[in-house]
């Protein structure tokens, strides 16, 4: 849980905004909006704005990344706030069935613990954690910046990026593969049932998820995955979708996805019906799986 903490703390005050909501307000005043997430790779920071604001948001963009002031207080405060993000997702069974899955087919890797961690983890992380963390991981070179904008504004925008970020623009570790490798997992059966169900409140929706091994975005046939997820349940002219909506109308939401990493991937199908339905729905999905090369057509 320690890069989703660092990704909190970096947006609460900076060298230039060091007043309470001061970062906050930078982003408002501009009518700009900035937003950010830390995966099982990767953190993201991200502001959308229009092409006049731009080298101001580049400036409090690089605000947040490079010159973050960390305090106590607001590392106790922060804490705080984190406890209750990871109170929320142990209530929610969607993100407790994900954690299951992935812990399963992680099992022995970094991948298996949740990225916003535990409220044990996160008990014993220090304010000195945090500025080793930031200065260690969340600098060049492990940084890498995308622009979306008009290619008659790239090299001025460059520019901009070159001086609040402190480096050059031919920098090479702009273009550095720092994707980190971790062990390869091992995807295995448990001998007993009661391993694969979470088991609800009543009023909860049911929910059905199957993980089934995937690719790296390292290998060329990571794409036929994302073909398959379209295919299987991806949209509602999905094959899964008019199956387990249409004809029998045992699911109210249906959707597959891939999540590919440097070194491994998961494919998922994700149900959600009434309780009385999972059983029903686990056994048209694998159904399908069992037949795919029958009940697809080319034209599919």
């Amino acid at each position: 849980g320690l890069t989703h903490f660092v990704e909190h703390m970096v947006m609460k005050r900076t060298e230039k905004f060091k007043e309470d909501n001061a970062f906050v307000k930078a982003i408002g005043t501009i009518g700009a909006q900035m937003d950010a997430n830390t995966e099982r790779e990767v953190t993201f920071f991200s502001i959308r704005c229009g092409i006049l604001k731009a080298e101001q948001c580049i400036e409090i963009l690089a605000e947040a990344m490079c010159r973050p002031v960390f305090s106590q207080t607001d590392f106790e405060k922060e804490l705080s706030i984190v406890v209750d993000e990871i109170v929320m997702y142990e209530s929610d069974p969607k993100e407790t069935i994900k954690d299951g899955l992935e812990q399963f087919c992680f099992k022995g890797s970094d991948f298996a613990r949740p990225i916003i961690g535990t409220r044990g983890s996160i008990a014993h992380i220090t304010l000195d954690d945090v500025v080793r963390w930031h200065r260690s991981k969340f600098l060049s070179p492990h940084m890498l910046i995308a622009v979306s904008c008009h290619r008659d504004r790239k090299d001025e925008i460059m520019k901009w990026i070159a001086r609040q970020f402190s480096f050059s623009v031919e920098h090479s570790a702009l273009h550095k593969d720092t994707a980190v490798l971790f062990p390869k997992c091992s995807f295995e059966e448990r001998a007993k049932d009661d391993d694969y169900l979470v088991i609800c409140n009543e009023k909860d929706e049911g929910q059905l998820r199957i993980g089934l091994p995937g690719f790296s975005h390292t290998d060329e046939r990571s794409a036929a995955l994302l073909v398959l997820a379209n295919m299987i349940g991806g949209s509602d002219c999905s094959l899964l979708s008019q199956r387990l909506q249409q004809q029998l109308g045992i699911a109210y939401w249906i959707s597959s996805y891939t999540d590919t990493y440097h070194d491994r991937g998961l494919f998922v199908v994700h149900v959600q019906m009434a309780h009385d339905k999972i059983y029903e729905a686990f056994m048209e999905i694998m159904k399908l799986f069992r037949l795919f090369e029958t009940v697809f057509t080319d034209e599919d």
